[in-house]
């Protein structure tokens, strides 16, 4: 951690001032947390309605998973991959 003006620190571009977060720099984290979250929804539907398609799901089906999975964040890629067997034989 360097040192600053009156004490306060400076690490990796984020400002500290005596342990608190400046607004400014809440607002950026709030955006970067966010755009993670956003990313890996996205990438968890993408993911699962290609595979739901390469296992020979229709394509309003591997729509539908991935939508599904997309929204659900967490628990719908899980829940597809533990049970995407049981579902249409």
């Amino acid at each position: 951690m360097l040192s600053g003006a009156g004490g306060q620190g400076v690490q990796d571009g984020i400002s500290f001032r005596r342990g608190n977060l400046t607004e400014h720099d809440l607002k950026i984290l709030a955006i970067f947390f966010n755009t993670v979250i956003v990313v890996i929804m996205l990438v968890s539907g993408v993911w699962v309605g290609i595979d739901a398609r390469r296992t020979g799901r229709t394509r309003a089906e591997s729509i539908t998973w991935g939508i599904f999975a997309g929204w659900m964040l967490i628990v719908g890629p899980v829940f597809y991959y533990f049970f995407k067997k049981y579902f249409y034989k």
